[in-house]
């Protein structure tokens, strides 16, 4: 086992377990890893942490799926999982991406870590829609969701949650709203990324960048 590797496995036992606390079951906390991983692997820590929050906030709400799974693999809704035809399609996560995500759940099971989203149920590459948008391949409509409210803006990706979701909610709590489009995400094309996939090289195994206490998540709000 590689230094990187047994760090990351120790690190995993010493985590409690954020399945029971939040109730995800195992294979929930997978679908919700690969499909973050796939759809935020270039992004900060807390871009990943915003992903997982709109996940969460789709099964809250009751209109996306009544489990992890049927949210993730709703037709449409996640690019990733779209192209790749299912959620257990997608690549298994690495030791290194195992333990990010077992902190951040670890963090929202014991209050440390807020949606710092503020209730998102969608988001997208807000630059890439517009430049597909501006080719012809994607309605222009699509861009911002229409002028959708936006909730937060983090690394590359922009959170939106329809007005009628936040009236009298506080963030995190998303209310029964009727989804106004068939996709949560348009966004990182393989095509016009820089960044190579991530294949178990240059993960990090912290959540937070080296600038960031642990205090300051624990303020999240």
């Amino acid at each position: 086992m590689s230094r990187r590797a047994a760090a990351a496995a120790l690190m995993l036992l010493t985590l409690p377990a954020p399945a029971g606390a939040i109730g995800l079951s195992d294979a929930d906390i997978e679908a919700i890893g690969r499909v973050v991983y796939a759809e935020a692997a270039h992004e900060p820590a807390a871009g990943k942490v915003a992903v997982i929050d709109t996940i969460l906030n789709r099964l809250g709400s009751g209109r996306f799926g009544s489990s992890v799974q049927a949210v993730v693999d709703q037709p449409n809704a996640f690019e990733p999982v779209t192209r790749a035809g299912g959620w257990r399609r997608l690549p298994p996560l690495t030791a290194t991406q195992r333990a990010e995500l077992a902190t951040i759940l670890s963090l929202k099971a014991s209050g440390h870590l807020g949606d710092i989203s503020s209730g998102a149920l969608y988001f997208q590459n807000a630059t890439i829609v517009a430049a597909r948008a501006a080719s012809g391949t994607v309605a222009p409509s699509l861009v911002h969701f229409g002028g959708m409210p936006q909730t937060a803006v983090i690394g590359r990706h922009t959170f939106y949650r329809p007005a009628a979701a936040t009236s009298g909610m506080p963030a995190g709590r998303a209310t029964a709203a009727r989804p106004a489009l068939r996709s949560s995400f348009v966004g990182d094309d393989a095509a016009t990324e820089s960044a190579a996939p991530e294949v178990g090289q240059g993960e990090t195994v912290l959540i937070l960048p080296d600038a960031a206490s642990v205090a300051e998540v624990a303020r999240a709000p």
